[in-house]
């Protein structure tokens, strides 16, 4: 009874979800009071290696690992000059984004989606598992090839999909841009390189199965319309001085 309870509550979230009144996977924030700034927390975008950058500015040296690293409170670590927010919808982050400067850490588009397929086929993360539960209706298998995987993914609007192959651009609608005080975009190597101690902040690195290059599959048309904001976005900040864009 408990098992099919559960069941009806995530059908129930998945259509929700497909009307645009919730977001399956939870958008994660990380703020420092101190600053006014606001980091989403963009997963195979160096997630890890910027929270723990964040928790260095008020606590130097600390040390955590992957995944212990999102398990922590950061405003019982850092006495509340570091809080973290989740938001079960767009407009409740669109609210507290309000007035307050945006910092998202992006990456380069391609290197990104390999690197979330190579944790589907090493068991290291199983998309829609947490928090959704939705991976019994979702299913990824590790046996899947890459081509197999990019078209279910690119199938799956960013409101319904798990947030390791969420488009980046999902964190910076028109109206987030509007509402935020500034907002800013930085290359994920750009703002590692920045960082005190940045040689020794490199949590959840995985091994690359297979090279991009190699098969063409990031040139396809179907790689760049799925993720054609994310690429356009990605060269705007390249192009930018220090791998920074500021949009506002």
């Amino acid at each position: 009874m408990n098992s099919f309870v559960q069941r009806i509550r995530e059908y129930y979230r998945l259509t929700k979800a497909l009307l645009g009144l919730y977001v399956v996977d939870p958008i994660d924030v990380t703020f420092d009071a101190a600053t006014g700034e606001v980091f989403p927390v963009v997963s195979k975008a160096g997630c890890s290696s910027v929270k723990l950058s964040l928790i260095r500015r008020y606590l130097p040296g600390f040390e955590s690992r992957f995944p212990e690293i999102h398990h922590l409170k950061p405003g019982v670590l850092t006495d509340g000059k570091l809080t973290r927010h989740i938001f079960k919808n767009y407009n409740e982050y669109l609210v507290f984004c309000r007035g307050k400067k945006l910092v998202v850490v992006i990456r380069e588009p391609a290197a990104r989606f390999q690197s979330c397929y190579n944790d589907v086929i090493s068991g290291r993360n199983v998309m829609y598992r947490y928090p959704s539960r939705l991976n019994h209706i979702v299913r990824f298998s590790p046996q899947m090839r890459i081509e197999r995987f990019l078209r279910i993914v690119a199938s799956i609007p960013d409101r319904i999909a798990d947030r390791h192959f969420r488009s980046q651009s999902y964190y910076l609608r028109a109206q987030v841009i509007e509402a935020a005080q500034s907002v800013r975009i930085v290359d994920l190597q750009e703002f590692m390189s920045g960082q005190a101690g940045a040689e020794q902040i490199h949590l959840n690195a995985g091994e690359r199965t297979s090279n991009p290059d190699d098969t063409g599959l990031f040139r396809t048309d179907l790689f760049r319309q799925r993720y054609a904001e994310d690429i356009s976005l990605y060269e705007k900040v390249k192009k930018s001085p220090s791998g920074t864009l500021i949009l506002k």
